[in-house]
């Protein structure tokens, strides 16, 4: 599941020249990973979308972020950033 509402989308295209990418681990009592795509802005770091995926595999964080690349067609990073996980390191490239 992909969450990006307007004001994210409109974030996302006017500061995405680097993304971030980060990942929630064990932070709720479901087994859901979750995952958020921010973005710096003049005001801070903003999430500009939300990513629950199915797992922590780099296909299902690969399929998630190919849905924000779909409705965001106009996006062309050319930096990413993440922590050390291969997973999230894999579906970027």
């Amino acid at each position: 599941m992909v969450l990006q509402t307007k004001l994210m989308q409109h974030l996302l295209l006017r500061y995405g020249d680097t993304v971030y990418l980060d990942a929630t681990y064990k932070s709720s009592r479901w087994a859901v990973p979750l995952f958020v795509l921010a973005v710096r802005t003049n005001s801070g770091y903003q999430p500009v979308a939300i990513l629950v995926c199915e797992d922590e595999t780099s296909a299902s964080i690969y399929e998630a972020i190919q849905v924000v690349r779909k409705a965001n067609p106009d996006w062309t990073p050319p930096y990413h950033m993440t922590d050390y996980d291969e997973c999230e390191m894999k579906a970027l490239r």
